[in-house]
């Protein structure tokens, strides 16, 4: 367990916008976010650009400290699904 009562589990994942689409990137990334409130995530989701190194240009989000049993229920999986790919998962790049 970290920080005492606080879980240990932390789902991220990591994407790159495509190539001169990152502001729109970060605008989808915002309203998916306003789909999670809007459906009852309860989750703080935090989100970050690498600068420097191998990934850099990737973009990190992720929900930390959480038990292993809260992943038992995500929100709306198919919904989560469905709104991603209208809101931001057009304007990831996906490397062959």
């Amino acid at each position: 367990m970290l920080g005492g009562n606080r879980g240990a589990c932390g789902p991220h994942g990591g994407v790159q916008p495509k190539p001169g689409m990152d502001h729109d990137f970060e605008e989808g990334y915002k309203r998916h976010l306003g789909w999670h409130r809007q459906n009852g995530d309860s989750w703080s989701w935090n989100g970050w650009t690498i600068i420097s190194g191998d990934a850099t240009g990737y973009f990190v989000d992720g929900t930390f400290f959480h038990a292993w049993s809260d992943l038992d229920s995500p929100v709306s999986p198919a919904a989560d699904g469905a709104d991603n790919a209208v809101t931001w998962f057009r304007m990831q790049k996906f490397d062959p």
